[in-house]
C-alpha cells in the first residue's frame, strides 16, 4: 500500500525499541500509549468488554514508536515523527489531486482529527506540511526531513494516491481508495505499520509481529479482517481509524476535546454524511470505530437481517454485517441506545441508562448497570439476561411489561422489559423453561379474574394453612389463564407433595374435614356438618380431590354462617396481600402471616398481619436477601392497605 523511505527501515522482531522517543522534541500528546476502555462516566472504572485492550496498546506502541526506529552508530532510536505548527494547525495542500479525489483526502484528515488534537488548514503546496499528489504510480507516503546536526527534523510528508485508482476501485466511502487515504494520512501524521514490514512481500514473509495485526485493530495494517494479507477484493475496508490507531495518534498529538457532542444516530436513519454514512447504506460492509464525546446516541442496525451482536461498552467490538468485530467503540465512547433488525441478535448495554431494541428475531438483551429499557421486539423467543441470581431481583409484572430491580448495592439498576419471553439469571434457575424463567409462567395472573385468584388463594389456605407463595401462585394462575379450570387446579392440589405430607392418609376423611375447617374457617366443624361431609365423602358423591373446593364454595354461599364468610374473606385478603400485592415467596413467612389472624380480634389481627407482611417485604428488598419477589401490579389493590 505504501513505499517507506529506505532511510527508515522497519524495526525487526528482535530489536529493543524504546517506548518513548529519545531524541528530538517530546510529542505534544506526551508520547505515552495508555490502554483505553477503562474510563467510565465521572471517572469510575469500567471494563472494555469485547476489545483486546492489551493487544491494542501493544500495537499502538509499535505504531507510534517501534516501527519508526532506525539503526545508526548509536543503535536503535525512536524518532518522534509528528507534524507541528506554531499556529496549532497543520497545513495541507490539495493542489496535486483531482476534484474527485479531494473529498476522500479531506475526509481522511477529518477522521484522524476526530480522535486526536489535530486541526488542518489549506496552504499552497510549496509551504504545506502535508502535500497530496496523484502523478506517480501507486499509493505511498514519503516523509521529508532535515537531517542537520544528527537531529532529524520532520518537515512534512507527500501523500501520493495514483489518480487511476479511483477508476479501478471507486471513490465511495468503504472503497479501497478511501481506505488508502486513511492509511497514508496515518503515515503522514507519524504512524508506522503494526509489524516489521514495508511491503506486501515483507508482510507475507514473517513481518507480522502481532496475532491481532489486522485492519480491525489498525488502518495501518496490511492484513485484512480474516487475517490474510490484503487483496483488492477484500470484503470490507475501514472508514475510520481503529482502536490501536486511536491510542497511537493520541500519544503523539493528544485527545480531541469534542467529537459529535450532540445526539447522533449511527446506522439507519443517520443524519451524518461522509464516511460514517456508509454504516447506513447496507450496500456493502465496512469497518469502523466510533468516537463520540456526548449527546444521547443510537446504533441503529435495524436495516439488516443477519445475526448481529452489538456491545455498547466503551472499547468493545460488535459483530455487524456478518463480520465479527467489524464495529468498535473508542475507549471513552458512550453510546446510550441500540436497535437491531430481524436476525437473532445479542444486545449488550453499558453503565448508562440504555434502550435496547431487538427486532423480529429471537434476541438476547443484557442491560448491564443503569436503569435500562429492554424491548425484545416481535420475536417469540427473546431473552433478557441478568448478571445476578434470581433472588437478587424484585420483579414487578404489569400490563406495561416487567420491571426488574436489582436489590444489590452494586447491581444493575432497575430495568423495564417489554416483548421478552424468557429471563435468564446467573444461577441458572429453571421456571417454566430449561435454564430460564418463562415470562408467561409469571404473568398469567394478569389475565385471571379476581374472583378466581381469590379461590386460588383459598385453596392454599384450605390445604396448607398458609398464604400462597408468589411463585406457586403465579404458576397456577398461569395454568388457569391458559384454560385450566378451577376444579382441575383444586384436584391437582390434592395430589401435591405438600398435601401428601400434611395428609399422609388420603382415605382418612375425618382428618381431611377437621383440617379444612381449622385452616379455612378457624374453627372445628360442628357435629352435624362433619357428619354430613363424611357421608358425602364415604358415599363418593363428593370426591376427596373435590372436597376443599366444595367446602370453599359452600362457605362462600352459606347465608346462615356470616362469621365463616367473614373469616374466609379476611384470610383470603392476607393471602392475596402476601402473594400478589407484595410478591413474597418465603413459605415459612407465608405461614407466619396467616397465623397472626384471630377471629377474636379480626380488625386488630388483620392490621398485625399487614404490618408483618410489610416487614417481610422490606426485608426481602434488602441487598442481603436472596428471597425472590414477584409482584403482580394492576390486578388488585393491596387488601390490607387500610389495616
Amino acid at each position: 500500500m505504501c513505499l517507506i523511505c529506505a532511510a527508515r527501515p522497519a524495526c525487526g522482531p528482535d530489536c529493543d525499541y524504546p517506548a518513548q522517543p529519545v531524541i528530538g522534541a517530546t510529542p505534544p500528546g506526551g508520547g505515552t500509549v495508555a490502554p483505553g476502555g477503562t474510563v467510565a462516566p465521572g471517572g469510575a472504572g469500567a471494563s472494555a468488554g469485547g476489545t483486546n485492550v492489551g493487544a491494542a496498546a501493544a500495537i499502538a506502541d509499535y505504531l507510534a514508536g517501534g516501527y519508526l526506529s532506525w539503526l545508526d552508530e548509536t543503535g536503535y532510536l525512536a524518532q518522534p515523527v509528528h507534524v507541528t505548527s506554531p499556529e496549532g494547525e497543520i497545513t495541507v495542500s490539495f493542489e496535486g489531486i483531482t476534484a474527485a479525489m479531494r473529498p476522500l483526502a479531506e475526509a481522511a484528515l477529518a477522521a484522524w482529527a476526530d480522535i486526536a488534537d489535530l486541526s488542518f488548514r489549506e496552504a499552497p503546496a510549496d509551504g504545506a506540511q502535508i502535500v497530496f499528489q496523484d502523478d506517480e504510480p501507486g499509493a505511498f507516503n514519503r516523509w521529508r526531513y532535515d537531517f542537520g546536526d544528527m537531529r532529524a527534523t520532520y518537515l512534512g510528508a507527500t501523500v501520493n494516491i495514483e489518480a487511476g485508482l479511483a477508476n479501478l476501485h471507486g471513490t465511495e466511502w468503504g472503497s479501497w481508495t478511501y481506505a488508502t487515504f486513511l492509511h497514508e494520512v496515518g503515515h503522514a501524521l507519524g504512524l508506522g505499520h503494526p509489524g516489521a514490514y514495508g511491503s506486501f512481500v515483507e508482510a507475507r514473509s514473517g513481518g507480522r509481529l502481532f496475532d491481532e495485526d489486522t485492519e480491525l485493530m489498525s488502518v495501518m495494517s496490511y492484513f485484512r479482517h480474516d487475517g490474510h494479507t490484503h487483496m483488492f477484493g477484500s470484503r470490507a475496508w475501514p472508514v475510520t481509524p481503529q482502536p490501536a490507531d486511536i491510542l497511537a495518534i493520541r500519544a503523539l498529538y493528544g485527545t480531541a476535546e469534542e467529537v459529535r457532542p450532540g445526539d447522533t444516530v449511527y446506522g439507519r436513519g443517520t443524519h451524518l454524511d461522509g464516511p460514517l454514512s456508509a454504516l447506513a447504506s447496507g450496500s456493502k460492509p465496512v469497518i469502523a470505530t466510533l468516537v463520540d464525546t456526548g449527546g444521547h446516541d443510537m446504533i441503529d442496525w435495524s436495516h439488516d437481517g443477519r445475526d448481529a451482536r452489538i456491545d455498547l461498552r466503551p472499547g468493545a467490538a460488535s459483530t455487524v454485517d456478518g463480520m465479527e468485530a467489524g464495529l468498535a467503540l473508542g475507549p471513552e465512547t458512550w453510546i446510550e441506545n441500540a436497535r437491531t433488525g430481524w436476525g437473532d441478535d445479542v444486545l449488550l448495554g453499558n453503565a448508562l441508562d440504555n434502550v435496547l431494541e431487538g427486532g423480529a428475531g429471537n434476541d438476547t438483551l443484557e442491560g448491564g448497570a443503569g436503569d435500562d429499557t429492554l424491548d425484545g421486539g416481535a420475536g417469540s423467543g427473546d431473552t433478557a439476561v441478568f448478571e445476578g441470581g434470581f433472588g437478587s431481583y424484585v420483579l414487578r409484572l404489569s400490563a406495561a411489561g416487567i420491571e426488574a430491580t436489582d436489590k444489590r448495592a452494586d447491581g444493575s439498576g432497575r430495568d423495564l422489559l417489554t416483548g421478552i419471553e424468557y429471563l435468564r439469571f446467573a444461577d441458572g434457575i429453571s421456571f417454566g423453561a430449561e435454564g430460564a424463567v418463562r415470562v408467561n409462567t409469571l404473568s398469567g395472573a394478569l389475565g385471571v379474574e379476581v374472583d378466581d385468584l381469590s379461590t386460588l388463594a383459598r385453596l392454599y389456605i384450605a390445604y396448607f394453612d398458609r398464604a400462597p407463595d408468589a411463585l406457586g401462585f403465579v404458576f397456577w394462575a398461569t395454568q388457569m389463564s391458559e384454560g385450566m379450570s378451577v376444579r382441575d387446579v383444586a384436584r391437582d392440589f390434592f395430589n401435591q407433595p405438600e398435601t401428601r405430607a400434611l395428609f399422609p392418609d388420603p382415605g382418612d376423611a375425618g382428618a381431611l374435614i377437621d383440617a379444612a375447617y381449622s385452616n379455612l374457617l378457624e374453627r372445628a366443624p360442628d357435629a352435624a356438618g362433619r357428619a354430613w361431609w363424611l357421608d358425602e365423602l364415604d358415599s363418593g358423591r363428593v370426591d376427596r380431590a373435590d372436597f376443599m373446593l366444595a367446602l370453599i364454595r359452600g362457605s362462600e354461599t352459606n347465608a346462615a354462617a356470616e362469621g365463616d364468610r367473614r373469616t374466609l374473606t379476611d384470610k383470603t385478603d392476607i393471602g392475596l396481600s402476601y402473594a400478589v400485592a407484595h410478591g413474597l415467596t418465603n413459605g415459612a413467612n407465608a405461614r407466619a402471616a396467616m397465623e397472626v389472624y384471630s377471629v377474636a380480634d379480626r380488625a386488630g389481627s388483620l392490621g398485625a398481619a399487614g404490618d408483618l407482611i410489610a416487614g417481610f417485604r422490606d426485608a426481602a428488598g434488602e441487598a442481603a436477601s436472596d428471597e425472590v419477589v414477584v409482584e403482580i401490579a394492576g390486578v388488585l389493590d393491596d387488601p390490607l392497605a387500610w389495616a
